[in-house]
Order: C-alpha cells, then structure tokens, then sequence
C-alpha cells in the first residue's frame, strides 16, 4: 500500500452529522489529492489554507462523516480487500475494511516519515515502530479470519 496507488473514488457522496442542528448534510466529494486531504501541505496547486478542506478534515477527525457508496464502488472496494488479502498471505481470503483502514494510515504515515524525516534523530526508531504496527495489524487480520 503507497500513496501512489491511491485513487479518489468517482462520484462519491457523503453525510455530515451536524450535532448542534442534529441534522445531516448530504455533500459531493470533491476529489482532492492526497496531499491537500490528508497531509494538507501547500503544493503548486494548493495554497495551503482552504476553509472546505479544513472543515472536511475537522468532520473526518470527530467521526461524523459516513460514506455513501453505490453497490458498483462497494463490490470494487470488496475485490481490491480480497486481492491485498491474498497478495500478503497467498491464500483466500478478505481483509476487513476497518483494518485495511488502519493498514492504509499507517502505511502512508510511514511513507510520509521516510520521505520527510530522513535527516530527524531517531528515525530508524521510528521506522521500526511504524513497521511493527503494520505487522500487529496484519496479524490482527489474519486471527480474526
């Protein structure tokens, strides 16, 4: 799993849970890059401040954001869990979306680090700690299957 890989899924619909007006909000994703989403880095394309992605990222982080997926993206999303199951244990399987979702996070993070933090102290420590909880997760997977 690398950050190259990834790619914003078309047509995809979300809600947002607005506690106070305890109301939901149906939005249309707006297929940001991985940098402006998750790392939310100025780039040549993005300037570095953008209220909707603030906002978006603040909604992700408190948990009221839940995806809509039609049954197309949800049987995609079902093959690719069986094809990562099978690429790292060569045998049938499906890997479950919550850890796949952890799985992802950390392997970004860690792809992350080693780009930006080769010349920070205790950067193989960190390395490690990062690759042994991808390990635990695999191993997480595998016991509940």
């Amino acid at each position: 799993m690398v950050a190259n890989n990834l790619e914003s899924i078309p047509n995809l619909s979300y809600t947002i849970f607005v506690p106070h007006e305890n109301r939901y909000y149906l939005k249309e994703f707006r297929g940001y890059d991985l940098e402006t989403l998750y790392h939310y880095r100025p780039t040549l394309t993005f300037s570095g401040e953008d209220m909707s992605v603030e906002n978006l990222r603040r909604y992700v982080h408190d948990g009221r954001v839940w995806l809509l997926f039609t049954h197309d993206q949800v049987t995609q999303i079902s093959v690719m869990l069986q094809r990562l199951w099978k690429s790292h244990f060569a045998i049938e399987g499906k890997l479950d979306y919550r850890t796949y979702l952890e799985l992802l996070k950390s392997s970004i993070d860690l792809e992350d680090y080693r780009d930006y933090g080769k010349e920070l102290v205790g950067y193989r420590t960190v390395c490690a700690q990062y690759e042994r909880k991808i390990r635990e997760l695999w191993d997480k997977a595998k016991n509940k299957n």
